[in-house]
């Protein structure tokens, strides 16, 4: 019976998953025309619905992105986009990247090349903190 040392074994196992990653990224790519029209839809059809929430959310703007799956919106409020962000998370559990990351303050970024149904609960979310801060703003 053989006896093999944990570093052979862990090479052995490395060598084999290489051959493993290297023949998903071969099919992946003699299918990469149906995988990126596919991706591609869902991040066309998940930009138009980003817009026209963009549109009907009257306390949001933004510059509709052109090309990548990210944009920044700005939101009217005068909150801190670190403690926007942080605190809509701990309420809603909307996970957005605040502006001040980029040096754009009363911002927010937002990526839209997840699942639809992800993107709506996101922008519900988003929507209702902002209605609620603006409740709190109100009574303050």
């Amino acid at each position: 019976m053989a006896n093999f040392s944990k570093e052979c074994i862990e090479t052995f196992l490395n060598k084999q998953l290489q051959l493993f990653d290297e023949k998903v990224a071969a099919l992946a790519l003699k299918h990469s025309e149906k995988l990126l029209g596919r991706n591609r839809k869902i991040v066309r059809d998940n930009l138009a619905l980003l817009d026209e929430w963009v549109r009907k959310e009257k306390h949001v703007s933004y510059i509709k992105p052109e090309a990548g799956t990210t944009a920044l919106v700005y939101c009217d409020l005068s909150a801190d986009s670190y403690m926007f962000c942080e605190e809509m998370y701990r309420q809603t559990g909307a996970f957005v990247t605040p502006g001040d990351c980029f040096e754009q303050p009363h911002s927010m970024r937002i990526g839209y090349a997840c699942d639809t149904e992800t993107l709506k609960k996101g922008l519900n979310a988003v929507s209702e903190y902002i209605n609620w801060k603006l409740e709190e703003q109100r009574n303050a």
